[in-house]
């Protein structure tokens, strides 16, 4: 589909994209419809504890990322309807780049059917 998916786009994002990036973004127990996605990467950020290099960046990132994943698997195996390539297999954090106003992450994400998507949030320090 799209190699690489940024904050502007033409296009729609693949819903595997939309689906990990509302687990990780949004705080765990505040969506109606699926109380167990969420992480509390947000409001770690949000709580003043500002990444202030790349190994304080990735450990805040990939703890989050590790619970998006696992709530989205858990909640493939009781959907049989979702196509292998719209079921997560993994995210990886690529890379990180820290900026005065903002930090940036680089994710690369993989579905059972084996295609690997890479995409870059943005967020305020």
């Amino acid at each position: 589909r799209y190699p690489l998916v940024t904050g502007v786009q033409t296009c729609a994002l693949p819903i595997f994209i939309q689906k990990y990036a509302i687990s990780l973004l949004t705080d765990i127990n505040t969506q109606f419809n699926y109380p167990e996605f969420g992480t509390a990467f947000l409001s770690t950020l949000k709580a003043g504890i500002n990444p202030t290099d790349k190994i304080a960046a990735a450990q805040i990132f990939n703890t989050a990322s590790y619970k998006a994943v696992a709530a989205l698997k858990a909640h493939q195996v009781t959907d049989n309807t979702i196509p292998d390539d719209e079921r997560i297999y993994s995210a990886s954090l690529v890379n990180i780049a820290l900026y005065s106003t903002y930090v940036s992450f680089d994710v690369a994400i993989r579905t059972e059917a084996g295609e690997t998507v890479e995409f870059v949030i943005p967020l305020p320090k």
